[in-house]
C-alpha cells in the first residue's frame, strides 16, 4: 500500500470516531491536521436506487450541475455518463448504505475549467446517515480525492493541482439534494 493511501486509511480511523459524535466535525479534525481550505464546491444531485442488497442499500446520485471556485474555477458536467480511461461510469455518486446507517461512496465527476481545461475528481468516502433527518437534514461527509486530467499530461497551469490528494469534507442537504464540500491538501 504506498504511503499516501496508507496515510487516507489512518486518517480516516482517526477522524470517524470524533467525525460521527460531534456537532463540531470541522474542529474535531483540526485536531489531527492543520487544514488550509485550496477549493469549494456546490452541487446539486438528483437520487436514483439502483437495488436493495443483502449488505444495504444502493443508490446513484446524479450531479444535475454546480460549480468549484479555488485552484480550479468551473463547473460540473451535467450527463448521466461519462467516459473516463477508456470505460463508462457515473457523473456522480455511487453509495452503498448499511442498515447500520453507515454509508461509503465512490465517485466520478466531471469539471470543465473556465478556461475549457477538463478535469476529472475522483474519490471514495464514508458518511452517516442522523436518526431523524427532518431535525437535523445534513449528511457529513468525508473523502480522499484525486484530481486528474483526460491525458494525466496536464498542463502547468495545474500541474500542482493534479499531483497531489486532497481531503474533502463536506455535507449533503436532504431536502434540497445539494452537497457541499471543502478540499483541503494533504502533504
Amino acid at each position: 500500500m504506498s504511503s499516501k493511501k496508507c496515510f487516507f486509511a489512518a486518517l480516516l480511523v482517526l477522524a470517524s470516531a470524533s467525525f460521527f459524535t460531534t456537532e463540531s466535525w470541522a474542529q474535531s479534525l483540526s485536531q489531527y491536521l492543520v487544514l488550509n481550505r485550496v477549493a469549494y464546491y456546490k452541487v446539486r444531485v438528483h437520487p436514483e436506487k439502483v437495488e436493495t442488497a443483502n449488505k444495504g442499500l444502493k443508490i446513484n446520485l446524479y450531479i444535475l450541475g454546480g460549480r468549484i471556485e479555488g485552484i480550479i474555477k468551473g463547473e460540473f458536467v451535467q450527463e448521466k455518463n461519462i467516459i473516463v480511461d477508456g470505460s463508462s461510469t457515473i457523473n456522480g455518486d455511487q453509495a452503498l448504505i448499511l442498515p447500520q446507517g453507515i454509508g461509503f461512496m465512490n465517485t466520478t465527476s466531471e469539471i470543465i475549467a473556465d478556461d475549457g481545461t477538463i478535469f476529472y475528481l475522483r474519490y471514495t468516502g464514508i458518511f452517516q446517515l442522523k436518526q431523524n433527518p427532518p431535525t437535523y437534514p445534513y449528511v457529513r461527509l468525508l473523502a480522499s480525492m484525486n484530481i486528474s486530467t483526460p491525458t494525466n499530461d496536464s498542463d502547468l497551469n495545474y500541474s500542482m493541482v493534479t499531483q497531489r490528494n486532497y481531503l474533502g469534507v463536506g455535507e449533503l442537504n436532504l431536502l434540497t439534494y445539494e452537497v457541499y464540500y471543502d478540499l483541503y491538501p494533504v502533504p
